[in-house]
């Protein structure tokens, strides 16, 4: 809600794989519920991190969506990477005999403020991406972790929390900075119990590789961590 500007009175998980003659999997499908069921909504989410031209494959999803749910789809790209002014990435797809639009939004573009608002930790996370305004990345990263921390409910959900933060900060090339601060801030999180880091010291000793293990800590945010947290 706060990056699209979009109100509704629920959102309602939808199956995440479009399937007909073709399977391609959205990144993130909510059905939008009114008072009013005649005005029910598909929103498709896509997150995207280069600068390149997707148009065709929002035009070939929403074809498919609209075949499978007849319903409205509302259309929006997420933009996560550090760009201010994207070049290719285009909120249309248009050829000959077909024009096709949808929304494109860039998190950066977003005050980081909005997002400290939030009551949601999920979607305070998301602060870290967005514009910092005239506060330096220093202060923006220690008032997002101060909320994340103040919202999470023990030390294991936060724990979760910093580790997606600590990702996100990797798209901001602020990492070292974001462990430098949290550190200072005295927040530790307990590596050995992280399911993540377990699976490494497994695939590590299958393998008899240091991947692994590096594998394990820094298989980062997948899809499914990224579409919870925008579940807000």
């Amino acid at each position: 809600e706060i990056a699209l500007d979009i109100r509704f009175d629920q959102a309602v998980e939808v199956e995440d794989k479009i399937q007909y003659t073709l399977e391609r999997e959205a990144d993130h499908l909510k059905m939008l519920v009114f008072e009013d069921k005649l005005a029910r909504q598909i929103l498709h989410l896509e997150f995207h991190l280069p600068d390149e031209s997707i148009g065709g494959v929002m035009l070939l999803k929403k074809g498919m969506l609209n075949l499978l749910f007849n319903l409205k789809v509302l259309q929006y790209v997420i933009y996560l990477g550090d760009k201010k002014r994207l070049k290719n990435l285009k909120p249309y797809f248009k050829d000959e005999f077909t024009e096709h639009r949808f929304e494109v939004v860039s998190i950066q573009s977003l005050d980081y403020q909005k997002f400290l608002q939030s009551t949601v930790p999920e979607a305070v996370i998301w602060a870290i991406l967005a514009d910092y305004g005239e506060d330096k990345p220093e202060v923006a990263i220690q008032r997002i972790l101060q909320k994340v921390n103040e919202l999470s409910k023990d030390k294991t959900v936060f724990g979760k929390h910093l580790r997606r933060l600590e990702v996100l900060s990797k798209l901001r090339k602020l990492q070292p900075v974001f462990i430098q601060i949290s550190k200072k801030m005295a927040f530790t999180y307990d590596m050995k119990t992280d399911i993540r880091f377990k699976q490494g010291i497994e695939v590590g000793k299958a393998k008899g590789k240091k991947e692994g293990l590096t594998e394990g800590i820094e298989i980062g945010m997948t899809k499914g961590e990224i579409k919870k947290a925008t579940t807000a």
